[in-house]
């Protein structure tokens, strides 16, 4: 009865080793998956308004990588807001224009990741 009970516990044993070493195994793999809200880039962002303060929808914005010449063309909402998530680190100028006003361009914006930036653009009524 002895041997017998001996045998019993020493196959759980080796089972609870088993299934030990499946869950430490499942659990590396599911920690080793980025989360999908990890930053893979810098945003840059900004609200577009004119002189008065008041916003402007759908204005163009352009965001140029200056060391590549990559760009990237938003519109503000009707908020006048825009977003651009997902840049790479570098240095970026950015190019407001509207109907009705004249182009504003800012230049200087060193992004670095994970970052975000703010880039409000004033632009003014062409004459």
């Amino acid at each position: 009865m002895t041997s017998r009970g001996v045998t019993s516990c020493s196959r759980n044993g080796k089972a609870g080793i088993i299934a030990i070493a499946l869950l430490t195994f499942v659990l590396c793999i599911f920690t080793s998956i980025p989360a999908g809200a990890q930053a893979v880039g810098a945003t840059l962002s900004g609200t577009v308004t004119d002189a008065s303060g008041a916003v402007i929808s759908g204005a163009e914005i352009t965001i140029k990588d200056v060391g590549t010449g990559v760009t990237r063309t938003l519109t503000s909402d009707s908020a006048g807001y825009y977003s651009a998530p997902n840049l790479l680190p570098a240095s970026y100028s950015v190019t407001t224009t509207a109907t009705g006003f004249s182009t504003n361009v800012s230049t200087g914006a060193c992004l670095r990741v994970p970052t975000s930036a703010s880039s409000p653009s004033t632009i003014r009524h062409s004459r």
